[in-house]
């Protein structure tokens, strides 16, 4: 009869509990901070990400006597909390000048996103361009309804 080796689960224990202890002092932010000051860490990205929720689901028509509503996102990829102020426009195709106008700001916390939800009210005829724009950052998105 073969001899059972007892460092088997011995090794077995050091190794789980090694890994435990490695993911508690990952996840303490005095010592994550440490380890990003001597570059053995990633550092974190500052981007601001300005997207719309369901892409898919942008809407593609619009009544003049009803809004057009959506969601759009925006991310906090910073260190620092946020304060971010943005424009949303409606601008029609044949006079490229923005007419409905909606402006509001939003506070969005280091590694969080925020979902807004617009109704913008749309008074011209033909195309328009929906355009949602951090101006600070210079960034936009934009989607382009048609009448119905």
């Amino acid at each position: 009869m073969a001899k059972k080796n007892k460092t088997y689960p011995i090794l077995a224990v050091a190794i789980v509990c090694g890994i435990a202890l490695g993911v508690a002092l990952y996840n303490s932010q005095p010592i994550v901070t440490q380890l990003r000051r001597w570059d053995v860490l990633p550092k974190a990205d500052n981007v601001t990400e300005l997207y719309f929720a369901k892409p898919s689901y942008l809407p593609d028509t619009y009544s003049p006597s009803q809004p057009v509503n959506f969601d759009f996102i925006v991310a906090n990829r910073t260190s620092e909390p946020q304060n971010y102020t943005y424009n949303v426009v409606a601008v029609p195709e044949q006079s490229m000048r923005a007419d409905a106008f909606t402006k509001a700001a939003v506070a969005v916390l280091p590694g969080q996103r925020i979902t807004q939800s617009v109704a913008l009210p749309v008074a011209h005829q033909g195309r328009v361009k929906i355009e949602v724009s951090i101006p600070e950052l210079n960034q936009s998105i934009h989607f382009w309804v048609n009448e119905k």
